[in-house]
């Protein structure tokens, strides 16, 4: 079995390789280095592809979450905003509810932008 290299090349948004490009420094790797162990992992089978694919996902969704949950943190301030303004103006604001737990977020755009579904 001879033993060779072989090259990838990938394209990436700059701003995407320059952040990666930095966290990797930060521990001592680089990009050959994670592709090194990438596909090294790879190499051991699907098992692997699956273990791999699973970490990658859930450390995404993770941060999904994690905005989502900034977002409505940022809603419900201004929504709390809102409510001391118009109080402190004098105005009725006790009809308007931005942000109902029991309503589907699809349903709240649809009120809020006047659709149709």
């Amino acid at each position: 079995m001879s033993v060779g290299s072989a090259q990838i090349n990938v394209r990436v948004p700059s701003a995407l390789r320059d952040k990666g490009n930095a966290t990797l420094s930060l521990v001592n790797s680089s990009p050959t280095k994670i592709i090194r162990e990438v596909w090294s992992t790879l190499a051991q089978g699907a098992e692997a592809y699956e273990r791999l694919h699973e970490a990658l996902v859930a450390e995404s969704s993770k941060d999904a979450a994690e905005e989502t949950s900034r977002r409505i943190a940022e809603l419900e301030r201004a929504t709390s905003l809102f409510g001391e303004f118009g109080v402190g103006m004098g105005l009725d604001v006790t009809a308007f509810v931005p942000l109902d737990d029991g309503q589907a977020q699809e349903a709240l755009y649809d009120e809020f932008l006047g659709s149709e579904s």
